[in-house]
């Protein structure tokens, strides 16, 4: 396998597209390691190793398949064309490692978590913000924030639950 010159590819691409790089170099690294014998030395061929280590460098991030990789930066929409892109029921895994059922599950549990909590995380800074006025109205919007909060966090729990199913 050719070593592939990365040098001009990294000052080309978006971020974006060196983050799928790198999720492919390590999928294609795992996969890899979990294809050798139980006891063998784990030594990466160069073509795949130094290829990772410069997109991680030019990334800022590990050189190992992180959650990121994973889930943050591996959804895509079932229908992108539809106004609800960003909904939880409208999303998909990119790329998967052994392509079977379980493990999109699995991903896309946290990146639904991960997107019904956007709500959540704005809802705390507007209590934060509701704190330092401390008047009876600020108390009040506290007091819906939390009870929308404690929506939410039903729902949270639903999607982690969705996992056993």
């Amino acid at each position: 396998m050719p070593l592939l010159d990365t040098k001009e590819m990294i000052s080309s691409l978006t971020p974006i597209v060196l983050r799928r790089a790198h999720l492919v170099l390590g999928f294609v690294m795992h996969f890899y390691i979990h294809s050798l014998p139980p006891h063998a030395a784990i030594i990466i061929p160069r073509p795949l190793a130094l290829p990772f280590l410069r997109i991680s460098a030019a990334l800022d991030i590990p050189p190992i398949l992180t959650f990121s990789d994973t889930v943050l930066y591996n959804w895509t929409s079932k229908y992108p064309s539809e106004q609800r892109v960003h909904e939880i029921d409208n999303l998909r895994t990119r790329t998967m490692f052994s392509g079977l059922v379980d493990e999109e599950d699995f991903y896309l549990c946290s990146s639904r978590i991960e997107l019904r909590g956007v709500e959540a995380l704005e809802l705390m800074r507007m209590t934060m913000d509701e704190i330092l006025i401390g008047n009876n109205m600020a108390v009040r919007r506290i007091g819906g924030y939390l009870r929308t909060m404690a929506g939410i966090i039903n729902d949270l729990k639903g999607l982690l639950l969705d996992v056993q199913k």
